[in-house]
């Protein structure tokens, strides 16, 4: 039920409200509080990365790499003149049922979400949505709703935030190789990506080949086939090659038209690929060095990286 303490409140910060009134109790309001004070303390950052120097320097030096990179590859016009076809063709919404997000189906997803990560560009961590009053899943549910019906994404969902994180901290500061891109969004974008892939899991079978980026299954499993494998073969007097591929930026260059025209082709839910479709053409980026943040920039190609 609605908290009627919470609703007839005067008009506070959200993290306040949440501070004061929707606890589950006094161990998580500690927990809770310490953990968004520690998000909010700042670490300390070289001031010489890839030859600028200083904060301002740097974030355009990084902004100048992250938008050459994701804007690197050309369309595929075949596969954007496929794609097209495919969402504006109204057979292929006969009969098919909209996903409506319900405010069950949010309040499963939200504990989902991982805890004890930095906030977004709006400041909002999961914490603050898995803690508010009941009345806010309902209306992200009915957001949810609108957003699959109209095809459309609200901008603030749209701006991701990156930020170069150190590899190796004993290593050269100085170095850009030396620094991954982390996505970080929005909690709202995060929780409407679970949605989606809720929805079309299904469609996204692999073959029982890969082994990484696959729920239950870790390299491990590969290096240890590839070490037995090996070993059977040595000992029995027989010489082993290999080959290793290794897909330089790989989910960096990954071209959005291709993805999309991959789930239309498993068939999955139109409804969700043209809601796609907008987020990837309309998404913005940003880079984030301490206290600097760079302008927005639009990206081609690529898909987000880990989140933290």
């Amino acid at each position: 039920m609605r908290n009627p303490d919470l609703v007839n409140q005067p008009c506070l910060s959200l993290f306040e409200v949440l501070k004061n009134n929707s606890w589950r109790s006094n161990k998580a309001k500690k927990s809770f509080c310490q953990k968004f004070n520690n998000k909010n303390r700042s670490s300390s950052l070289p001031t010489l990365v890839g030859g600028a120097n200083g904060g301002s320097e740097i974030v355009k030096m990084w902004k100048d790499c992250f938008k050459g990179i994701l804007n690197s590859e050309n369309s595929a016009n075949g596969s954007a003149e496929s794609v097209e076809h495919s969402i504006d063709c109204k057979e292929n919404y006969l009969g098919l049922e909209m996903r409506i997000c319900s405010f069950v189906s949010l309040a499963l997803l939200l504990q989902k979400l991982p805890l004890n990560k930095a906030p977004g560009p709006d400041c909002i961590s999961a914490e603050h949505l898995l803690y508010a009053d009941e009345s806010l899943r309902f209306f992200l549910s009915e957001q949810f709703s609108m957003c699959i019906v109209h095809r459309y994404i609200p901008n603030s969902c749209l701006n991701t935030t990156i930020a170069p994180i150190c590899k190796n901290k004993n290593g050269n500061m100085s170095d850009t190789s030396n620094y991954r891109p982390v996505a970080v969004a929005t909690v709202v974008s995060k929780l409407l990506e679970h949605f989606i892939l809720s929805n079309i899991s299904s469609f996204l079978g692999t073959t029982d080949n890969q082994f990484g980026f696959k729920a239950g299954h870790s390299t491990d499993q590969c290096t240890f086939l590839l070490k037995q494998t090996a070993s059977y073969f040595v000992t029995h007097g027989s010489s082993v090659h290999a080959v290793f591929l290794d897909a330089s930026k790989a989910f960096d260059r990954v071209l959005h038209m291709k993805l999309f025209e991959k789930l239309i082709q498993r068939k999955a839910p139109m409804c969700f690929v043209r809601l796609l479709k907008h987020w990837y053409k309309e998404q913005t980026m940003q880079i984030k060095w301490g206290k600097h943040f760079s302008e927005l920039f639009h990206v081609s190609n690529g898909v987000r990286q880990g989140e933290y």
